[in-house]
């Protein structure tokens, strides 16, 4: 009924101008879409799974920050349904949100979608489907999963197969300050305790660090996100502890609270060699 009357009112043509119209922008959208596929390559850091098209996926977020508006968000949309399987459920207000996360300061922010998992790291974009994300170690971690707790002994070793590694503890005669951070460190206890006390253990929601010469503590998220750690392997760091301090945060950096001090505290070297 309406067809006809505009026809009739506006442009006898109109059947034909509309078909022709809808014919170009067939043609425009496939080549957008071929180009948004081509972005999509670009933007692909290196996926947790490589050659895979159906599983978690990282983007670059300065590549994306490069693109255009539209294009960006066909790329997003790409990405998403590749990781998907379809974009059933999903709304433009939602791709825009993905974008948001591109921002200055988003670091850490994460979005859950119907069926998506969208996490913010630093540079990337960690997009990956909804049941993956809830089943991923590192997601579990401090809530009562995927914890555990060694007991580490001096001198000896230990096996941390939750994070791929061994830690080994001996006697240091260094008369000097070692360097604090980095995969061997040395640690000052107290002198003439034959149980040192220490413990290797997964971190704990709210643990908190004071890092060597720094002026207080903070909490170790914190330290590892200002080291530029994503926050997909915080959780997968082990920790060196003595009762509630944490004196090693493994590969990073140790406490002032076990400041070397030559002749009054006994000195241990802690090695993290990974398997």
């Amino acid at each position: 009924q309406a067809l006809p009357l505009l026809a009739e009112r506006f442009n006898p043509s109109l059947a034909r101008t509309l078909a022709r119209t809808a014919e170009l922008l067939r043609e425009e959208d496939h080549w957008m879409q071929l180009e948004a596929h081509k972005a999509l390559d670009d933007c692909r850091s290196a996926s947790p799974h490589p050659g895979r098209d159906d599983g978690p996926m990282l983007l670059s977020v300065e590549a994306l920050r490069k693109l255009h508006r539209a294009l960006a968000r066909r790329v997003v949309r790409s990405a998403v349904s590749a990781v998907r399987g379809d974009l059933r459920g999903l709304t433009t207000s939602h791709f825009d949100s993905i974008l948001w996360l591109t921002q200055p300061g988003k670091s850490g922010r994460r979005l859950e979608l119907p069926r998506l998992w969208v996490e913010r790291s630093f540079g990337n974009l960690l997009l990956r489907p909804l049941e993956a994300a809830a089943n991923a170690p590192e997601s579990r971690a401090g809530d009562g999963y995927n914890e555990y707790e060694y007991v580490l002994p001096v001198p000896g070793r230990v096996e941390v197969p939750e994070a791929g590694g061994v830690i080994q503890a001996v006697d240091s005669v260094t008369d000097s300050l070692p360097a604090a951070a980095g995969q061997s460190v040395v640690v000052g206890v107290e002198l003439g305790s034959e149980d040192t006390g220490l413990k290797v253990r997964s971190p704990h929601r709210g643990d908190r660090f004071h890092p060597l010469g720094a002026p207080g503590k903070k909490l170790v998220s914190r330290y590892l996100m200002e080291r530029r750690v994503e926050w997909t392997r915080r959780s997968r760091i082990p920790l060196v502890v003595r009762g509630p301090d944490v004196l090693w945060v493994v590969g990073h950096g140790v406490s002032e609270s076990c400041r070397i001090e030559p002749g009054k505290r006994r000195s241990l070297q802690l090695t993290w060699v990974k398997q």
